[in-house]
């Protein structure tokens, strides 16, 4: 299986961003081995959110804070007729604002969250640079990451989600082959496929 970092298409006629409006929060994961916190607190309804066209039309995806996405229509509809797994949630939103106003809007977005599963990455062939030493092999807290310059999935782990958060490196959405193939057969815009191994990062 190729393995892909899921990305927005930046300078792309379809970026596309979101933010949500008023948000209320709960408790977001945590690791099951240390406790630390996972992900930034979960979004819970009411949702509501303004979208931001960056190019010339929204997109199928927008990629707001943290790594929630929100995705249309038409996606999740070619979503789930492929049968993919790994995102779930997926609650409609309600769309108060589009910038600009003259961006065509989808009918319908619908937040997808991704969770982390069993998968890993390759620690001997991630070309990741930590600050500190990691006290948890779980999560690898402890050590802060401050540059990823390709990382590789190891497959063994893989526990068969399409998307998904790799344990190891958590600040991305890692994506299948099969996401890119659904992408092509229904010309979904605003997804950007960058290889695991080609995925370069730096803390900012």
């Amino acid at each position: 299986m190729k393995f892909f970092v899921l990305q927005s298409g930046a300078g792309s006629s379809h970026e596309t961003a979101f933010a949500p409006l008023e948000p209320q929060f709960k408790e977001g994961l945590t690791c099951p081995a240390c406790g630390r916190a996972l992900t930034d607190k979960e979004w819970i309804p009411p949702l509501r959110a303004e979208v931001f066209a960056r190019g010339e039309a929204l997109g199928d995806v927008a990629f707001g804070p943290g790594l929630d996405v929100l995705i249309s229509e038409r996606f999740l509809d070619a979503w789930r007729e492929k049968k993919l797994s790994g995102l779930h949630g997926l609650k409609e939103v309600e769309i108060r604002k589009v910038h600009p106003e003259t961006a065509a809007p989808h009918s319908r977005y619908h937040l997808a969250m991704a969770g982390y599963g069993m998968t890993q990455i390759d620690p001997k062939r991630s070309q990741v640079t930590r600050e500190g030493d990691p006290d948890c092999l779980q999560c690898m807290g402890g050590a802060e990451v401050v540059l990823v310059e390709g990382m590789t999935i190891d497959e063994p782990t893989w526990s068969g989600e399409d998307v998904f958060v790799p344990w190891g490196f958590g600040g991305c959405l890692v994506a299948t082959e099969r996401v890119l193939v659904l992408r092509d057969e229904f010309g979904l815009t605003n997804v950007t496929l960058v290889p695991t191994e080609e995925f370069v990062w730096k803390r900012p």
